[in-house]
C-alpha cells in the first residue's frame, strides 16, 4: 500500500487503511505472531516483502501492456535461474547460518528422489504458475492496495486445505485471522468501488 501510493501516486482513503490494518491484523493472527521470540532471521521476510512489493509495483507500472502468459513464463523462467543459482550456494549459504535457528531447510541434507516427489513436484509447479499467472494478471489490471490484500488469501486456503486433504486441526486463532482477512477482502472492495463511481462522476462532470 505504501508504495502504490509512493511510486504509482494511487490514493490511499481512511477505508483502504482500514481495510489494509485489519488484513494484516489477520496475518498476524494466523502466523501468530508473539507467540515465538523474535530471531534475527525474521529480517529475511520482511526483505522479502520488499522485494516483492516492488515487484508489484514494476509489474503494474511497466507491464500493464503485457499478456498473462509472457509475465507468467518470465517469471516461472526467472524463479528457475534463481533456484539453479541458490542450489549451487547452498552448501557455502549453509556453513554461513548453520547456527542460525530457524534455517534446518537450507541446512538439511539432499535425499532421494522418489516418483511420488516427481508428481508433487509437478503439481506444485503447475499451480504456482497458474497462481502467478493469476496474481500478475490482477496486479496488472487492479489497484496494487487492493489486489494485495486478496494475495494473502493463501493464509485462508492454506489452512483450509490442510484439515480438507489431510485433517490438521484449525486453532481459534487461525480461524479468527481468516476471519479478519475476509472482512478487509470486503472492505478494499467496496473502497474501490466507491471510488471508481466518484472518478465516473467527475469524468462526467468534466
Amino acid at each position: 500500500m505504501l508504495l502504490s501510493s509512493l511510486v504509482l501516486g494511487e490514493r490511499i482513503g481512511p477505508n483502504r487503511i482500514a481495510a489494509v490494518a485489519l488484513g494484516f491484523a489477520g496475518v498476524c493472527l494466523v502466523l501468530g505472531v508473539g507467540s515465538v521470540p523474535l530471531e534475527a532471521v525474521m529480517l529475511l521476510p520482511l526483505g522479502a516483502g520488499l522485494l516483492y512489493g516492488l515487484n508489484v509495483m514494476v509489474t503494474r507500472s511497466w507491464c500493464a501492456d503485457e499478456s498473462s502468459i509472457c509475465l507468467a513464463t518470465w517469471q516461472t523462467l526467472f524463479f528457475l535461474g534463481a533456484g539453479a543459482v541458490g542450489l549451487m550456494l547452498a552448501p557455502g549459504l549453509a556453513r554461513l547460518v548453520g547456527d542460525v535457528p530457524g534455517t534446518g531447510f537450507i541446512t538439511m541434507e539432499p535425499t532421494a528422489v522418489t516418483s511420488r516427489g516427481l508428481v508433487l513436484a509437478a503439481l506444485i509447479g503447475l499451480s504456482g504458475l497458474l497462481g502467478g499467472g493469476l496474481l500478475a494478471t490482477g496486479y496488472r489490471l487492479g489497484r496494487s492496495s487492493v489486489v494485495g490484500l486478496f494475495d494473502y488469501s493463501f493464509l485462508v486456503w492454506a489452512p483450509l486445505f490442510g484439515w480438507l486433504i489431510r485433517g490438521e486441526g484449525v486453532a481459534l486463532r487461525t480461524v479468527g485471522g481468516m476471519a479478519l482477512i475476509a472482512l478487509a477482502g470486503v472492505l478494499a472492495m467496496r473502497a474501490g468501488r466507491r471510488m471508481e463511481a466518484r472518478q465516473a462522476a467527475a469524468r462526467r462532470g468534466g
